[in-house]
């Protein structure tokens, strides 16, 4: 074999290596990945943790993770594949940019399905929920309330007209200041804030907000006042069943 072949054979395998080294550290990369992405997004009971998951990146790298490494569990909730121009932080903004169509899909699905258990609950007259704030807060000191709904601009001026669910703000915003100089004025009380802050202490496991950029959404926040809850089990005023004259009040007028 003359010198120039030799040394093109050399070449060639030396390039054979060095390919079967990059894919090898390309699978153990990928399989990292996945097992990064296992532990991140599957929760103690063997379920994904998250609603829908984006993979996105540059070449086929996305494609191979999704196709033979990626975990089943996490795999069936694949919502969309991204290919990117960047890495990095600028990778990532891109990819939260180009995904906004699947993530407003994902959510108005939510939404749907929310209101239209509360519509179904409200239609059926089953006692399972609450509306306004007056009724929300005495739900919510039982214990009773399970999800929270309220429109996401909500403004609690509008409920001003209504006595009981007026005074229920007022004893809200009052409660807020560590004194009754700090004391926040019922219109400027901000609820949504509140909400956030004390729902899940009082056993609430979901707290939603709702635009009203949808039908749904719009019949909710526009017709319904915007904020309600789905309860665990039908909750009545105490005060409903007994008159001051010692007259008993229907049962069917007393739930929520």
């Amino acid at each position: 074999m003359s010198p120039s072949r030799r040394s093109t054979t050399r070449a060639a395998r030396a390039l054979i290596v060095s390919n079967g080294c990059v894919f090898e550290s390309r699978h153990n990369y990928l399989v990292q990945v996945s097992e990064l992405a296992t532990a991140t997004f599957i929760g103690p009971d063997n379920k994904p943790t998250i609603r829908g998951l984006i993979i996105a990146g540059a070449a086929d790298l996305k494609s191979e993770l999704h196709a033979d490494l990626l975990d089943p569990r996490l795999k069936v909730i694949v919502v969309k594949l991204l290919d990117l121009a960047y890495g990095g932080k600028q990778g990532l903004e891109q990819a939260i940019s180009n995904s906004a169509d699947v993530l407003t899909g994902l959510r108005y699905l939510e939404e749907k399905k929310l209101l239209s258990e509360l519509f179904s609950r409200i239609a059926r007259d089953s006692g399972g929920y609450c509306l306004g704030p007056a009724a929300l807060m005495r739900c919510l000191e039982v214990g009773a309330v399970h999800t929270v709904l309220v429109h996401e601009n909500l403004n609690v001026n509008q409920f001003a007209s209504n006595q009981e669910d007026a005074e229920a703000i007022a004893q809200l915003a009052h409660s807020t200041g560590s004194s009754e100089s700090e004391a926040v004025s019922v219109h400027d009380f901000d609820m949504l804030s509140w909400l956030v802050d004390n729902s899940s202490k009082m056993g609430v496991e979901h707290l939603e907000f709702i635009c009203d950029r949808t039908p749904e959404g719009s019949q909710f926040c526009k017709g319904l006042g915007g904020i309600a809850g789905l309860l665990r089990y039908q909750v009545v005023d105490p005060s409903q069943f007994e008159d001051l004259d010692g007259s008993t009040v229907d049962d069917d007028d007393a739930f929520l």
